[in-house]
């Protein structure tokens, strides 16, 4: 048969399979399957024994290969060929190849199993992988995600009116990919979301809560729609300048009641650097106002002993420990109009303290301190004084300017420290 992409399309399948053999080129045909599907294959000899080569579907690319196409493959397989090689046996373990590679689904999961535990954001990022990128990629080869793949999802987040979303799903995906080309995964040499863009520009947040705000805010938080755990969550992140995620993960044994200090082990610091922090008469209020709520008291003589109540703000959903950073974070959200003020963040909070900090005179080589930021000084990397009394003085000198803007009348409900007003 004359070869022609005009007379390989007309070929009519039959009851059974069958062949049609070139008359160039020797062992060079075209199978037609029962149900009209055309391959292109060619049969040779190597070392004696007969071999059947796959060259692909013939069709219209990408789906199949056109005429010319197949026959630049031949050439290819004729010249290995007579190089002494068998480019069946390669196909073959190329094949292999391919049906061990990992997906993307796989891929994932070993990220969250061997990598992602040491991030505090393991759980923003198993959320990302189940709502953007498995339902688009699960079954997709790793090796197979290309830059375009990558940017197209980005653009298709941000478009849904999540920017900035898109930028944290880069930084996962990028993380991922890294993640692939270390532990070796198949056929992934690349990370494909290196040198992408990210989607939106981030300004640098600068948003810091004048004394108006704060008190108003802190008046209107005892009528705000979120649980009570948020509320004192909230209440303490003001007071301490501390990160919303290290606050709402205190655990009991994290405070010295007698001492007043409030420890933030290394693993849950998001720097990896615990921190031992000095605990204000106005902190020590709310975390003993936390520490006695009615709901706790009523889980902590139920049957079994909830685990919930070893966290200071336990999560009203069964099992899940505390309430999460995103919990909080919504909740502000939510309540943005009852509070009155212009749309803050639970991150702007602690800018707050640190602003207010500054404004009382408190040296800012304290303040890095309280905040557990790392002093990249030459001297720094040989002080080891943990300047407990200077942040001591810090936050209680924060405490005292926050009960005097909040109101000294205010109500125990607004502002729990009327019981402790005069010690």
């Amino acid at each position: 048969m004359k070869f022609t992409d005009r007379s390989i399309a007309a070929l009519k399948p039959k009851a059974d399979r069958y062949e049609e053999w070139s008359d160039d080129v020797g062992g060079y045909g075209v199978r037609v399957s029962k149900t009209g599907r055309k391959v292109f294959v060619y049969m040779f000899r190597v070392g004696g024994k007969q071999h059947r080569l796959k060259l692909g579907l013939f069709g219209t690319p990408p789906v199949g290969i056109t005429l010319a196409d197949a026959n630049l493959l031949l050439a290819q397989a004729r010249k290995a060929i007579a190089a002494g090689e068998n480019p069946a046996a390669v196909a073959a373990t190329d094949k292999a190849t391919e049906r061990a590679a990992e997906t993307v689904a796989e891929l994932a999961a070993l990220y969250m199993e061997v990598w992602a535990p040491r991030k505090r954001s393991a759980a923003e990022d198993q959320r990302m992988l189940n709502r953007d990128v498995l339902p688009r990629w699960a079954d997709r080869k790793a090796k197979d995600i290309s830059r375009r793949d990558v940017v197209a999802l980005l653009d298709a987040v941000a478009a849904r009116g999540a920017p900035i979303g898109a930028n944290r799903l880069l930084s996962m995906l990028h993380k991922m990919f890294a993640f692939g080309v270390s532990r070796g995964v198949i056929g992934l040499e690349t990370n494909p979301a290196a040198h992408v863009a990210k989607p939106a520009p981030e300004r640098q947040r600068e948003r810091a809560l004048t004394d108006a705000e704060l008190a108003q805010v802190w008046h209107r938080l005892p009528t705000a729609r979120m649980d009570e755990p948020a509320r004192q969550a909230i209440r303490l992140a003001i007071l301490t300048a501390g990160r919303i995620g290290e606050v709402v993960a205190t655990k009991f044994d994290d405070v010295d009641e007698a001492r007043a200090e409030w420890l933030i082990p290394a693993a849950r610091a998001k720097n990896g650097r615990g921190l031992l922090l000095p605990l204000s008469r106005q902190a020590m209020t709310v975390y003993e106002a936390s520490r006695s709520a009615p709901e706790r008291a009523g889980r902590m003589q139920g049957p079994g002993h909830d685990a919930r109540t070893d966290h200071l703000f336990p999560s009203p959903r069964q099992g899940c420990g505390h309430i999460s950073p995103g919990a909080v974070a919504h909740a502000l959200l939510r309540n943005l109009e009852h509070f009155g003020v212009p749309p803050f963040t639970a991150h702007d909070l602690r800018r707050t303290a640190a602003t207010g900090m500054a404004r009382l005179g408190v040296a800012r080589h304290v303040i890095k301190g309280v905040l557990n930021h790392v002093d990249r000084a030459v001297t720094a990397t040989y002080d080891r004084h943990d300047m407990m009394p200077e942040k001591r003085e810090a936050l209680e000198r924060w405490g005292r300017h926050v009960e005097g803007v909040v109101g000294l009348g205010a109500t125990a409900d607004v502002l729990p420290f009327g019981a402790r007003a005069n010690g």
